[in-house]
């Protein structure tokens, strides 16, 4: 087989005459992997047929080194769950997969191992697609240690973190890319622009309903259909707990699908209603029977030939809950005594919970409904608590999980369970994060063994309150909605406290990825969720509680996504992929959208031809307008430079003029002497276009900048004089054009103010915790602004780069992308990239004249503990590790530029001597 391949891969190559790079590229990639010799074909086949590992008794992946089988064992995973190996064959058999099970199955495991075989075997790299930050740098984490045992590379898309074109690696060795959806799509580009998507085999996209969720969906959805246009041979793998459409999805993306059911931990889930418990199946039950009762009474109406014709009514919520038949309905349990009687409380009809308002005030009207939504959290936390298992409780909001929490902390007092093991750890560790200041109260919860989880907490604290519940320091996580979708935290008991996410209602799929969050393998045969419904949110009973999950609906028509529908046409244009509008209209033709207009306008004899043409048409003219697309009269489309700029940096398309005007502006009158006026140009637009400055604090800021630092207000017109000119008012703010908001004096006002925030921690190296309270706004929300500072800064010098006019700002720029990220000096920047390194470790490191990753890696352990005197032995020696690693990552990389330059020298015409 081995020397077939070898005779058919030859023949294929002498009938390449004139094919694209690219393709050869992808069979250079085919010689790598014959370059295997056969007498380690035959090691690995008689090392395949000899043990068991991971595999049993199944044969795919006995492929595999061993090392691969030490890993997951280590993390208690010794075999493979019978749906897994039923998915994988399927992979196997079809190159293309979409896969949906339950959360908390074990989906993860099947994507890591069809990637492994494809670096390993197929000698391709792989695009791991997340949806956040925090899965991504989880997944980098978690993955290092088993590329350095298998010999590949971990590399990081996210903000601002990702080399762009990806360095080629001369020693043969393959990479995992895991990026974000946004990373992934400019880092596609990027490998189309130099002829190299030919070295991805396969691209695994994690949480795939995400292709139905607005903006970031049409961004998915363009970036697979590039891929797959670009690529047709390039492998898919994709994986989601909530998808109702999964046959739709699998044929936009040409892949076979499977569905599983089962979870290796037992659910049960229940749902509250006034102070009852109620089985969710009895629920579902209930409502189905409502529900057909409605449909029969409707078609009962209507004649033989509109029976069949008309579509099955649409039954409204409330007539439905009206309709509903509570008899049947029987309490597993009732919670608390809100009147002291508890066989009053057993009398309890759930009927009046569902359709009128007064039953929701407590029965013996001493309690208010929220009293006894709390009581509740609190008698099913105890029980947790008591039993020495993990509770995950969801609230709608920051305020919301820090009030909850400290409910709950008042309920758990008399039960004296005494401090958890290890939190006078954690707490000193949070002190060093946050200082003594806003999160009082959540030290004080920790003594407890509880704590909340929120955007409001800087980076750092998020991670050591995620750690400390993973490790049992914590027993009970208060958290918002957010961290349903993030890293993986599972509980034995999960309570949804409210049916809404901020102010808007809960979804299907989000239910299911909080409820699914219970059941812990490893440590529970069971899990149990609790979903706390009230009157204000009874209306999305009934859609919470239907079993199929909700169905994933292209968004590239909408208006609300027409910025990243105009990013991925632009892409196709810059690319080449799409050089006519024909060729467009052809492309479009394939997406999503498009499969399911088919399928929605059978019945209506709609031209599926026509909407495409109609999307085409709404989509090319705000890009000929903006000036980034040229149409010729020939219907050929060329990018403009402009348009090449915005789609290489990744900008909003809409504020690609605001961009060109800043920068304009700033080169010609840019203050050098002070990195103040690079920092003001770094505030990203939508950020200053929402934010409201109180004009008082706006004063009080600008009153403490002097010199240079003043003459860049005073340049956009922001100065004490034109403050007072408001005072007790806000600077106005013109809404709707982004230009005219930006330009206004409020948005200026607006921007200085988050860049003198901005200046103190980054310039004056004061924490953010004390930046925080000084500007009166969230030290979460500060730091998130460093971070989207950060990245816009890079998506500026991205943009300066590709344009012939500011490829000046381009340097000043890059230098401060780090920097923003860290939110430090350029000193502590160099320390804070190894990985795991925290600030305040940064800082004593720089006090004690230990100034480069160089100095750490090539310190003794006991110097490095007499220089610190905070730190173990054993975290001396990590440390030391650590340091080590990157530097061995960075001399890696060194080592591939150069190699890199000389190819390109190598193959450069030789020019004529004087």
């Amino acid at each position: 087989q081995h020397q077939q391949h070898q005779q058919q891969h030859h023949q294929k190559q002498q009938q390449l005459t004139h094919q694209d790079s690219e393709v050869l590229d992808a069979l250079l990639a085919d010689e790598e992997a014959m370059r295997l010799s056969q007498e380690q074909v035959a090691d690995h086949s008689q090392r395949a047929s000899s043990r068991n590992g991971l595999t049993g008794q199944h044969g795919l992946l006995n492929d595999l080194p061993r090392c691969v089988d030490e890993h997951y064992a280590k993390a208690g995973v010794t075999n493979l769950y019978p749906w897994q190996k039923e998915c994988l064959d399927v992979a196997a058999k079809a190159g293309n997969v979409v896969y949906s099970t339950p959360t908390s199955a074990g989906k993860t495991l099947v994507a890591e191992l069809l990637a492994l075989r494809t670096i390993l075997l197929k000698q391709r790299d792989v695009l791991f697609i997340l949806p956040y930050v925090a899965i991504v740098e989880e997944k980098v984490r978690s993955f290092s240690a088993l590329a350095d045992a298998v010999g590949c590379y971990v590399e990081t898309y996210a903000g601002p973190q990702g080399r762009m074109p990806p360095l080629q690696r001369h020693d043969g060795k393959r990479t995992l890319f895991v990026a974000t959806i946004e990373k992934a799509h400019i880092l596609v580009q990027s490998l189309i622009n130099n002829k190299r998507l030919g070295r991805i085999g396969m691209v695994v996209v994690d949480e795939l309903h995400m292709l139905g969720a607005g903006h970031r969906g049409v961004l998915l959805e363009g970036l697979l259909l590039t891929m797959m246009v670009r690529r047709p041979t390039m492998g898919i793998v994709g994986m989601t707990a909530t998808i109702g459409n999964i046959q739709e999805v699998a044929q936009f993306l040409h892949a076979s699908h499977y569905t599983s059911s089962r979870r290796p931990v037992a659910l049960h889930e229940y749902v509250k209603l006034g102070s009852a418990i109620y089985k969710a199946q009895d629920v579902r039950d209930m409502l189905h029977t409502a529900r057909q009762r409605v449909v029969d009474s409707l078609l009962a109406s209507a004649s033989a030939a509109q029976q069949a014709t008309v579509a099955p009514p649409t039954v409204d919520c409330y007539a439905l809950l009206r309709l509903c038949d509570t008899t049947s309905l029987k309490p597993v349990r009732i919670l608390g005594h809100c009147d002291g009687s508890r066989e009053k409380e057993k009398r309890a009809k759930v009927g009046g919970c569902l359709s009128e308002r007064r039953t929701w005030v407590g029965h013996g009207g001493s309690a208010t409904t929220a009293d006894q939504d709390i009581a509740g959290v609190i008698e099913l936390v105890s029980e947790c608590v008591l039993n020495k298992q993990a509770c995950l409780v969801f609230g709608s909001s920051r305020r919301g999980c820090r009030n909850l929490a400290s409910r709950i902390v008042h309920g758990l007092r008399p039960l004296n369970q005494g401090k958890p093991k290890g939190v006078l750890k954690l707490i000193a560790q949070l002190r060093e994060s946050v200082g003594h200041g806003d999160h009082s109260a959540l030290f004080e919860m920790l003594e407890y063994g509880v704590a909340y989880h929120h955007s409001g907490l800087t980076k750092d604290m998020r991670q050591l309150v995620e750690a400390a519940y993973i490790d049992g320091t914590i027993k009970v996580l208060v958290a918002t909605t957010t961290l349903a979708a993030g890293v993986n935290m599972p509980a034995k008991r999960v309570i949804v406290r409210e049916a809404r996410t901020g102010k808007e209602m809960l979804t299907r799929t989000q239910y299911k990825q909080m409820s699914g969050r219970a059941g812990r393998v490893g440590f529970d045969v069971e899990g149990d969720s609790y979903l706390f419904m009230d009157f204000t949110t009874r209306t999305l009973l009934d859609s919470l509680m239907q079993q199929e999950s909700e169905h994933c609906r292209s968004n590239l028509a909408s208006s609300k996504a027409l910025n990243e529908s105009l990013l991925f046409v632009l892409a196709l244009v810059v690319t080449e992929i799409a050089h006519t509008k024909e060729g467009l209209h052809e492309i479009l033709s394939q997406t999503l959208y498009a499969i399911q207009h088919r399928v929605d306008d059978a019945s209506n004899s709609i031209d599926e031809k026509d909407a495409v043409q109609d999307l085409c048409d709404r989509i090319l003219e705000p890009l000929i307008d903006l000036g980034l697309v040229a149409a010729h009269e020939d219907g050929t489309l060329v990018a403009e430079p402009k348009g090449i700029a915005t789609s290489q940096s990744g900008l909003n398309v809409f504020q690609s003029d605001a961009v060109h005007r800043l920068l304009t502006r700033f080169t010609s009158t840019a203050v050098l002497s002070t990195e103040f006026h690079a920092l003001l140009l770094s505030v990203p637009l939508s950020i200053a276009a929402a934010f409201r400055a109180d004009p008082n604090r706006i004063r009080l800021a600008h009153r403490e900048l002097a010199g240079a630092e003043a003459r860049v207000c005073e340049l956009e017109g922001v100065t004490q004089e034109t403050l007072s000119m408001f005072q007790g008012s806000r600077p106005p703010m013109p809404n709707g054009d982004l230009i005219k908001t930006v330009g206004s004096f409020g948005g200026a006002c607006n921007r200085i103010y988050l860049a003198i925030a901005m200046w103190h921690v980054v310039k004056l190296q004061q924490p953010i915790w004390d930046v925080a309270r000084k500007f009166e706004i969230d030290s979460g929300f500060l730091e998130g602004l460093l971070q989207s500072a950060s990245v816009f800064c890079h998506q500026l010098a991205t943009y300066c780069q590709g344009s012939q006019t500011f490829w000046a700002v381009a340097a000043l720029l890059t230098g401060l992308v780090k920097r923003l990220h860290f939110g430090a000096s350029e000193e502590l920047v160099t320390l804070l990239q190894i990985p795991g390194m925290k600030l305040g470790n940064a800082k004593r490191l720089l006090i004690a004249g230990l100034r480069t990753p160089a100095a750490i890696a090539g310190c003794s352990v006991d110097r490095l503990v007499a220089k610190l005197q905070t730190i173990s032995r054993q975290q001396a020696t990590d440390l030391i590790a650590r340091a080590r690693r990157f530097l061995a990552h960075e001399a890696r990389n060194l080592m591939d530029e150069a190699y890199q330059l000389m190819e390109a020298t190598a193959t450069q015409p030789s020019q004529p001597t004087d």
